[in-house]
């Protein structure tokens, strides 16, 4: 499996709810090694968004540090992942770039 399609299959896990968080958490710290061997344009780019990620991953598994993101009736907890799913997606489409497709 490509890295872009670790981190869509992530993203779909977590969409579903059906991932742990200590999955979660394992998955991106090993997708954050994924262009460590190689000096490539973008692989910051890419380590950025995946930290990123995590950081949101970190949040929405804890009900204190989401519930502080709720607003207007919209749960902070919907927000956060909101957040994650979107890094995901542009760190999916970095990797797929540095992957050559």
């Amino acid at each position: 499996m490509t890295t872009d399609e670790r981190i869509k299959t992530l993203a779909t896990n977590l969409s579903r709810g059906t991932i742990s968080r200590d999955d979660t958490l394992r998955e991106l710290d090993e997708l954050k090694l994924a262009f460590d061997d190689r000096q490539l344009a973008g692989t910051g780019n890419y380590t950025g968004k995946i930290g990123e990620a995590r950081t949101w991953a970190d949040i929405y598994f804890s009900d204190r540090k989401s519930s502080q993101y709720d607003e207007n009736g919209m749960s902070g907890r919907q927000k956060v992942k909101g957040f994650l799913l979107n890094d995901l997606a542009t760190a999916a489409q970095i990797a797929k770039n540095l992957q050559g497709g």
